[in-house]
C-alpha cells in the first residue's frame, strides 16, 4: 500500500557544526558587520576622519579589506595605537563601538544549536542544498515530494510547497537519478564527452512512450531555454549510488560547475556553456528563488558529498520522533480504511491509534520504527496480519519477506 506523499513525515535538521555551515555563517556575520560599519550613523564625522587618516598612514587602504580588517582585534589595535591621531578616549570610544557591534551580531547569529527545518522552510531559505540521510530515511520520498509539488505549482494547482498558487517562484522540476547519468557516460566512452548539463536537457526519461520524436525535440529545446533563463529545479538523487569503481572526481566537478556558474548559450557552436563568472559563495545570493536551483541527495555513510562546494548547506533527515511516528501510523490507518470503503470491503471498527499502540508496546519493534522505511514495513505487516505484530524482530523480518514474495 502506498500512502500519499503529503502524509509521510520528513523533517530536515540543519547542522550548524558542519564546517561549511560555520564558514557560511561567518561570511554572513562579516556582511552584516560591513553594512553597519559603512552606515553613516555608526561612526561620527570626527571618528571617520581619524580612522581614514590612520589607515592611509599605514598605506593599508582597500575598499574590500576595510571592514573585514576591522573584525580583527589586532589590526584595530594597531590603528588606534597611533598617538598622533587618537587620544586615549578617542581610541577607547572607537574600540567600544566596534566590539559592541561584533558582540551584538554574534549573539543574533547564534549557531550553537541545531535548527530543525521543514522542507518548505529549507527550500525557501537555501538556493541549493544537499539532503543527507541513512538508508530508508526518506531521501527518495522527499525528492518525489518536491518534484510533485513544484509540478503542481507550475500547473497552477494547490500544493504544499508554496502558500499560494500565484507565486512567481515556480521552476520546471526535473528528477535525475545520478546512476543514470553515470551509465550514459559509460555508453559514450570513447566518443565526445557527455556532460551533466547536456544530460539535463537530453534526459533519457524523454525517451518514454509519453513523447514522440517531435515532442522530445521540442521539450529538449524548451528546457535549454529555461536553463538559460534560470527557471529549472533539478534534483540529483543518490550521489552514493555511483559504483565504487567509478572515478567520482569528474562528476563532482560537473556538479560544482552547475552550482557555481550561470548557464549561457554559445551561438557559434549552438550549445549551452557555463558562464565565465564563478560564484563560490553561493549562499550569499540575495534571493534564493533567482536562477536555476540544484538539490543533491546522498547517504551520510561514505562522505560522497565531501568535495561538493564547501558553502552548500548540508541538511540531515532526522529519525522519526514519537509525534511523527504517531502521525504516520494514524495516516496509514485512515488511508487503509478509506481504500477499503471505496472498494466496498467491510471495515472493522478500529482506533486510529491502534497501530501506534501496537508498535510502542514492543521495544524491539519500536526502535526500528524511527526509520521511515522500516515504519512502512511494520505498518504493512500489521495490515496484512489482520492487526497483529510479531513479538520478535526476526519474526517481523520473516513475515515481511513472506508477504513480499506472495505479492
Amino acid at each position: 500500500m502506498n500512502l500519499p506523499l503529503e502524509t509521510v513525515y520528513v523533517e530536515l535538521k540543519f547542522d550548524p557544526t558542519n564546517p561549511s555551515i560555520t564558514a557560511m555563517k561567518m561570511l554572513e556575520i562579516a556582511e552584516q558587520f560591513r553594512r553597519k560599519l559603512y552606515s553613516l550613523s555608526f561612526f561620527n564625522k570626527h571618528e571617520r576622519q581619524q580612522l581614514n587618516r590612520a589607515i592611509l598612514e599605514k598605506n593599508a587602504f582597500s575598499a574590500q579589506m576595510y571592514c573585514r580588517d576591522f573584525m580583527i582585534d589586532q589590526w584595530l589595535h594597531v590603528l588606534l595605537n597611533n598617538k598622533n591621531i587618537f587620544t586615549a578616549n578617542d581610541a577607547n570610544a572607537v574600540k567600544t563601538k566596534v566590539n559592541r557591534l561584533k558582540q551584538s551580531i554574534l549573539e543574533q547569529s547564534n549557531f550553537k544549536e541545531a535548527r530543525p527545518y521543514q522542507i518548505q522552510q529549507a527550500y525557501n531559505e537555501f538556493k541549493h542544498f544537499i539532503v543527507l540521510g541513512h538508508p530508508g530515511s526518506g531521501k527518495t520520498t522527499l525528492s518525489k515530494w518536491l518534484i510533485i509539488n513544484m509540478a503542481k505549482q507550475c500547473l497552477g494547482e494547490k500544493n504544499m510547497l508554496f502558500d499560494h498558487i500565484y507565486s512567481k517562484k515556480e521552476k520546471l522540476p526535473i528528477l535525475i537519478p545520478i546512476w543514470k547519468y553515470v551509465d550514459k557516460v559509460k555508453e559514450n566512452d570513447g566518443e565526445n564527452k557527455f556532460t551533466l548539463l547536456q544530460f539535463i536537457y537530453e534526459n533519457p526519461t524523454f525517451d518514454s512512450t509519453f513523447f514522440n520524436d517531435e515532442e522530445r525535440i521540442e521539450l529538449s529545446f524548451s528546457i535549454k531555454e529555461l536553463l538559460i533563463e534560470g527557471n529549472v529545479l533539478v534534483i540529483f538523487e543518490g550521489l552514493d549510488e555511483v559504483p565504487v569503481h567509478i572515478d567520482r572526481s569528474d562528476l563532482i566537478k560537473e556538479i560544482n560547475a552547475l552550482l557555481e556558474r550561470e548557464i549561457d548559450y554559445d551561438v557559434i557552436h549552438d550549445k549551452l556553456t557555463y558562464s565565465v563568472y564563478e560564484q563560490k559563495e553561493i549562499h550569499n545570493t540575495r534571493d534564493p528563488t533567482i536562477g536555476n536551483r540544484f538539490i543533491i541527495t546522498s547517504r551520510i555513510e561514505g562522505n560522497y558529498f565531501e568535495d561538493i562546494n564547501f558553502f552548500i548547506p548540508r541538511l540531515t533527515i532526522e529519525d522519526m520522533s514519537n509525534d511523527a511516528l504517531k502521525l504516520f501510523c494514524n495516516s496509514y490507518m485512515k488511508c487503509i480504511n478509506d481504500i477499503s470503503l471505496k472498494a466496498g470491503r467491510i471495515v472493522k471498527e478500529s482506533n486510529n491509534d491502534q497501530l501506534y499502540n501496537e508498535i510502542i508496546k514492543n521495544k524491539d519493534i519500536f526502535h526500528l520504527a524511527i526509520n521511515p522505511q522500516l515504519a512502512s514495513v511494520i505498518a504493512a505487516v500489521y495490515n496484512q496480519c489482520e492487526g497483529q505484530l510479531p513479538e520478535k524482530r526476526i519474526d517481523l523480518y520473516e513475515t515481511a519477506i513472506e508477504k513480499m514474495i506472495e505479492r
